[in-house]
């Protein structure tokens, strides 16, 4: 990849969710109440679920995400952080990754 390439984070979202859809333990990603638990993401964050922090060669990617009832979050943390790893050192300048996850809901398959 190409060092003096510039990535808008709006582009990194887009990857980091494209990965995130394929996961079907995920419900979804984001949400409005969230920015009133979570002071380090502001209200529009909150919603879109992604907050991206770029310092020179790092990258940080917050997430927050609803997942389904009796998910195992530890096995499913550390397969997106897999996927997410992969996905950004394919397709972006940065060589080191934080990836960090925030549960703020869990949802019945069955609810809507």
């Amino acid at each position: 990849m190409n060092d003096n390439l510039v990535m808008s984070d709006y582009a990194i979202e887009e990857l980091v969710s494209g990965v995130i859809k394929d996961f079907k333990e995920i419900e979804g990603i984001g949400s409005d109440f969230a920015k009133d638990l979570l002071e380090i993401f502001d209200g529009d964050e909150a919603k879109r679920g992604i907050k991206i922090k770029i310092d020179k060669e790092n990258l940080t990617v917050d997430i927050l995400l609803r997942v389904y009832f009796l998910t195992n979050l530890i096995e499913l943390s550390k397969k997106l952080r897999e996927k997410i790893n992969e996905v950004l050192s394919k397709f972006t300048p940065y060589k080191n990754f934080e990836i960090n996850f925030f549960y703020i809901d869990v949802k019945d398959k069955n609810e809507d």
